[in-house]
């Protein structure tokens, strides 16, 4: 499919709605595996968690500001053995220094991974376990 026509429709099917949907979760991905988009203090906890920069896909990530001296960081990480990882995580002004880990949690058990989910076709985690094993074959 192509996937800028689809940016740019109004109304999409649930298959246009999942080629989207997993563009995205590529996308974010590959875009992180290639820059490392996060402060060192972040990668350097996440690595003390387990998660292989390297092998993992990061399918989420955003940057929360609060107009105060800390930010914070949420994402959702996927690893190779296919567990989900919800963070959110506080640093410093100068994205230095951890102030607050507010989550850490194995989500696994909450996402539905699905490849024919009734009315939906492929789910959330069925796209991101999709996402996994495209970049690291690639």
């Amino acid at each position: 499919m192509d996937i800028d026509k689809l940016k740019s429709k109004r109304q999409l099917n649930v298959q246009e709605q999942i080629a989207l949907t997993q563009h995205n979760i590529e996308q974010c991905a590959i875009f992180f595996r290639k820059n490392k988009d996060l402060p060192q203090v972040l990668l350097d906890y996440f690595v003390t968690q387990d998660i292989n920069l390297d092998q993992d896909i990061l399918v989420s990530y955003d940057r929360m500001y609060y107009g105060g001296e800390v930010a914070g960081y949420q994402g959702l990480w996927l690893t190779c053995n296919h567990h989900f990882i919800r963070y959110l995580i506080f640093l410093d002004e100068e994205d230095s220094v951890i102030e607050e880990i507010d989550e850490w949690k194995d989500i696994t058990d909450e996402i539905e991974v699905s490849a024919h989910a009734r009315g939906r076709g492929s789910t959330y985690g069925q796209l991101c376990v999709n996402a996994l094993n495209k970049i690291n074959q690639a």
